[in-house]
């Protein structure tokens, strides 16, 4: 400012100068003064510029002056990864002061601010240091540049993700009747039934079968008993708990329970026949013969062995020709087995029938189950038989 004032009393006293050379020289004449055309308007204007080059200046110095700018702090490898980079602010265009430098010489410069001599090892401890005024205006121009915040929406579930065609397509389902309901949730109790004496005696001849197979013949035995005890016409239990019976040499027991399942089956097979071999055993032949063949007898197909004990009773009871019109039978219905070939011989023999006597030996003797006894007797007899003439077959 004080350049600038010793500049306007240069010109006051060149111009004070000028007009006292002219009075010197010239009368005084009543008139005007003479003035360049344009000149005093071109000085005005000068002024006025300078005037107001001069008090942007002194604003800017002044407004610069005011603001200090704190060293930043040095921070460790640490720091600058915690703390977030400052996005560049847009520069602006500069001001032009080219105006000002050709009309004001050069404000003294500002001395330079000496920066702080950062430590070479900033401790990581060190806390982050309150954002000077410098910095404050870079945040607060880049908010203003940034805009108010936008506001995120909230993510979206999946759940609430629903094709719009399937919103379309979707109906409201009507509730169900309060009757189905009620039925639903109606809770479901279950009658204990007790099981019958049939189903109670199946299970038990179960368990005594399976007692059975493993060898377990008292525990057999037991499950029988209490089978036949919750139902007395369950027939296996009986004939399965007689053959335990006849196998131990219990025979007095296995008599009275066949004769009472008898009494409760007259007809079932195999009480009639354990119950004639029983017979046959103790000598009551006639009574064994008596039973097999009261009727109804069963089909041969069905009881092939109720047959074959028949024949032997014949053939025991002196009746050679009924035996083997009974073995013929057998033999015909399967030819494989080896006994009632046997039997089938011995009668023919019996009867007198050498020649058929001999085939049947020998087909006897083809066949690979016949037992040692009966195939050593059976080639003794066709030794026998061999020696004597040949007479002519007689059917019996």
């Amino acid at each position: 400012m004080s350049l600038i004032n010793q500049m306007l009393r240069d010109l006051e006293r060149q111009r004070k100068s000028g007009r006292s050379a002219q009075d010197s020289e010239w009368p005084v004449v009543n008139r005007p003064p003479a003035q360049e055309p344009g000149g005093r308007g071109r000085r005005i204007a000068l002024l006025a510029t300078v005037l107001v080059l001069a008090s942007l200046t002194g604003w800017y110095l002044l407004s610069w002056s005011g603001r200090s700018v704190p060293p930043v702090p040095s921070t460790s490898p640490q720091m600058r990864a915690q703390v977030p980079p400052v996005p560049p602010v847009p520069t602006t265009e500069p001001r032009r002061l080219d105006t000002l430098v050709a009309v004001v010489p050069a404000a003294p410069a500002r001395p330079a601010l000496e920066p702080q001599k950062s430590s070479a090892t900033a401790p990581s401890e060190t806390p982050m240091p309150e954002p000077g005024p410098v910095r404050q205006a870079v945040t607060d121009r880049l908010a203003a540049a940034a805009g108010p915040p936008v506001e995120r929406p909230a993510p979206v579930t999946r759940n609430e993700i629903v094709p719009a065609a399937a919103k379309s397509r979707s109906a409201p389902v009507p509730p169900a009747p309060a009757v189905e309901i009620s039925k639903a949730q109606a809770p479901v109790t279950k009658s204990l039934r007790s099981s019958t004496p049939a189903e109670e005696a199946k299970r038990l001849f179960s368990a005594g079968m399976n007692a059975l197979d493993q060898g377990r013949y008292p525990a057999a035995e037991k499950d029988f008993r209490d089978a036949l005890a919750r139902l007395p016409s369950h027939h296996p239990s009986r004939e399965q708990l007689a053959a335990l019976l006849l196998a131990s040499g219990r025979v007095s027991e296995a008599d009275r329970l066949l004769a009472e399942g008898l009494t409760l089956a007259p007809d079932h097979v195999p009480f009639r026949q354990a119950y004639a071999r029983l017979l046959a055993d103790r000598g009551s032949m006639v009574e064994a013969q008596a039973l097999l063949e009261k009727a109804p007898t069963p089909v041969l197909a069905k009881a092939p062995d109720y047959y074959a004990l028949l024949a032997a009773l014949q053939q025991r009871l002196g009746q050679p020709e009924m035996a083997a019109a009974t073995y013929r039978k057998l033999v015909i219905f399967n030819p494989q087995v080896g006994a009632w070939w046997f039997g089938l011989a011995a009668a023919l023999e019996q009867a007198g029938a050498n020649f058929e006597a001999r085939q049947a030996y020998q087909a006897a003797l083809q066949r690979p189950d016949l037992a040692l006894a009966l195939r050593n007797y059976a080639q003794d007899r066709l030794r026998q038989m061999s020696k004597r003439p040949e007479q002519l077959p007689t059917r019996p």
